[in-house]
Parts: C-alpha cells; sequence; structure tokens
C-alpha cells in the first residue's frame, strides 16, 4: 500500500510460500515506530506482533530495533507482521499506518 509514491505497508493475500495464512499485513522500516509516546495498548500489540528474522533473504538479517520505546533483538525490517487479522488487531494496523503517513 502506498502514499505519495512511498510505501506504508504490504499486503499479502494467500500468499503461495505462506499456504497457513489467508492474508498478511507488514509494516515497512521506519524510525517514527521508535516513539515511546504511542498508548499502552498499542504498544502492547506492537510488542506481540513484532516480525522476528526468519531468515528468508528479503532483508539481509534481523537487527537491534527500539520499537514504542523498548528494544528487541533480530527484528526484520518490515518490524511488525499480522497474520490473519481479526477486528481487535485493526485499530492497531490503522495506527502504524497513520504513524508511518505522519513520518
Amino acid at each position: 500500500v502506498q502514499r505519495n509514491g512511498e510505501c506504508v505497508c504490504f499486503i499479502a493475500i494467500k500468499d503461495p510460500d505462506d499456504p497457513h495464512h489467508l492474508w498478511t499485513v507488514w509494516s515497512d522500516d521506519c524510525k517514527a515506530y521508535e516513539d515511546s509516546s504511542v498508548a499502552g495498548e498499542i504498544k502492547k500489540f506492537a510488542w506481540s506482533h513484532i516480525d522476528y528474522c526468519g531468515n528468508c533473504g528479503s532483508c539481509g538479517g534481523g537487527k537491534q530495533k527500539v520499537i514504542f520505546g523498548k528494544t528487541f533483538e533480530n527484528v526484520c525490517s518490515c518490524t511488525f507482521r499480522v497474520d490473519n487479522a481479526q477486528t481487535r488487531d485493526l485499530p492497531f494496523l490503522k495506527k502504524i499506518i497513520d504513524i508511518r503517513i505522519k513520518y
């Protein structure tokens, strides 16, 4: 998904390389995701949806990242991954997209 010619997130629907998930949303790599002032509920969702490196080769390996004020190791360049998002995940997805757009 793009805004003003820049990616704000990536969406895969029925990816044949990932048959266990009907759809997946990834964020992009953005310094704005370091902001510790994000609301506590969003932080909890974010920290539970970190995309840890699986050595797929697309990002050159996991890195240390600060995500909403907390440091994590071995994080993919996509930062967040939400598989088969449910209604409860939508406020989080909206927030990370809004953060990226504002950045």
